[in-house]
C-alpha cells in the first residue's frame, strides 16, 4: 500500500508472443513492451488493498480487496472491474457489502464474465456489475481460494481455523446451497486449479 493508493498492472506484448518481461526490466521500462500500469485504485482517506484478480476474457476481469479507514480499523470490500480498456469501480449496493466488512480475499470469473468472491471468514458475494447477491458458507470455514469448475459452477477451499485446522471444499449447487466434500489430512488448502468439472 502506498498511501492509499494501489496500482493495478496489465500485460503488454513483449519479446515474444505470450511471455511478459519481467517487472523492473529493461523491457518494462522500454514503455512499448513488458509492464505498464493500466490503472491506480484510490479511495480518499483509505489505505487500498487488491488481494486477488480473475479474468472471464480479454475484455471482462475483476480485481477485489480491501480499504481500511486510516483513523479506524474498519475494512470495506473493494470490486474492481475490467472492460477491455479501463478499470472502474463496482458500485456495491449496501446489503450485499454489509457482511463483507473484512474485505475480500478471492475471487473467480465465471465463464459469462460474471464475479464470485469471498471473504476470509466465508462470506461471499456474487454478480456481474449490475445486480449482486451476498451470502455465506454455512459453518465455521476460512476462505484461501476460489475457483469455477466447468460452465459456472463455483468452488471455495480453505480449513477449518488455524492451528489444528482440516482442510475443506465446498461448491455451490444448481438449487443454490453449499455442498461440502470430505478432505483428508490437516492445513488448508492454498492453491487449487480445475482442468474440469470433475477433475479439480
Amino acid at each position: 500500500m502506498l498511501h492509499g493508493m494501489l496500482h493495478v498492472l496489465s500485460v503488454a506484448s513483449a519479446t515474444a508472443p505470450g511471455l511478459a518481461a519481467a517487472p523492473g526490466s529493461a523491457q518494462a521500462a522500454g514503455g512499448g513492451t513488458g509492464w505498464r500500469t493500466a490503472a491506480v485504485v484510490s479511495e480518499t482517506g483509505f489505505d487500498t488493498g487488491l488481494s486477488s484478480v480473475a479474468a472471464a476474457s480479454p475484455r471482462r476481469a475483476w480485481a477485489v480487496g480491501f480499504a481500511t479507514s486510516r483513523r479506524s480499523t474498519a475494512l470495506k470490500p473493494v470490486v474492481e472491474s475490467w472492460d477491455g480498456s479501463a478499470w472502474s469501480a463496482a458500485q456495491l449496493p449496501p446489503k450485499a457489502a454489509a457482511g463483507l466488512g473484512e474485505g475480500l480475499i478471492t475471487a473467480a470469473a465465471t465463464g459469462r464474465g460474471g464475479l464470485w468472491a469471498f471473504t476470509l471468514s466465508g462470506h461471499w458475494l456474487h454478480g456481474d456489475g449490475d445486480a449482486w447477491a451476498a451470502g455465506k458458507i454455512p459453518g465455521r470455514r476460512f476462505v484461501q481460494v476460489s475457483l469455477i469448475a466447468g460452465p459456472d459452477t463455483v468452488w471455495a477451499f480453505g480449513g477449518t481455523g488455524f492451528g489444528a485446522s482440516k482442510p475443506f471444499a465446498a461448491h455451490r449447487t444448481a438449487a443454490g446451497t453449499w455442498r461440502q466434500t470430505a478432505m483428508q489430512g490437516k492445513g488448508v488448502v492454498a492453491a487449487a486449479s480445475a482442468v474440469s468439472g470433475r477433475d479439480i
